[in-house]
């Protein structure tokens, strides 16, 4: 599903948890998912919910029109193309973000399913002086503070070139991307956890 950001798994999970019970919750964590929903119309009580006036946004977008640039700073809540002003200590996106994370850990945790988090590089950008290491760090704090059991697979992937592991003209890695990270993903994952879990289980019950 394309535009998926933490908020949205969250109530993925929401609805889906119950019925799968999985042992584990695996989550891979990419540095635009603090960013809203761009792929499917947003209802209107959703993306004016920090506007004061429906009116006055929209006399902004139609002023910027006309001068060929902002002149007031938009208050809709909407994605952007700039990830990185999303995680600035006035954005109101990291923050949803964050709590999203702390929810899906908090679940996972009444339910009796361990949770994972993997922080995944943009392959887009080169991996030795990646553009969006703040984010990783950020994420890996919110992780630190919910007691999320977590990677960061930046650090495993410096000194590959990351441009022919990418599908070419979309930013995703490809099969060989995907098997490097899979690769990588397996040096950290505490492998234990793929072991049966009894105390969730009935007696003969299969893996999930």
């Amino acid at each position: 599903v394309p535009g998926y950001n933490t908020e949205m798994e969250l109530a993925l999970l929401k609805e889906q948890i119950d019925q799968l019970a999985p042992d584990l919750v695996f989550l891979s964590y990419v540095y635009n998912d603090a960013e809203p929903q761009q792929a499917a119309p947003m209802k209107p009580e959703r993306r004016y919910q920090f506007c004061s006036s429906w009116l006055l946004e929209q006399m902004k977008g139609g002023i910027s029109g006309v001068i060929g640039g902002p002149l007031l700073e938009s208050k809709k809540f909407e994605g952007t193309f700039d990830v990185m002003a999303g995680f600035e200590s006035g954005s109101w996106k990291w923050p949803r973000s964050k709590q999203a994370l702390g929810d899906l850990a908090n679940l996972c945790q009444e339910r009796g399913s361990r949770f994972y988090v993997a922080i995944l590089p943009g392959f887009e950008a080169s991996f030795a002086d990646h553009p969006y290491q703040p984010i990783h760090e950020k994420v890996k704090i919110w992780c630190d503070e919910f007691a999320i059991a977590h990677s960061d697979l930046l650090p495993l992937v410096e000194g590959v070139e990351s441009k022919p592991l990418m599908i070419e003209g979309d930013g995703h890695p490809n099969a060989d991307g995907h098997a490097l990270l899979a690769a990588k993903l397996l040096e950290q994952f505490p492998v234990r956890w793929i072991d049966s879990n009894p105390d969730r289980r009935t007696p003969g019950a299969p893996a999930r």
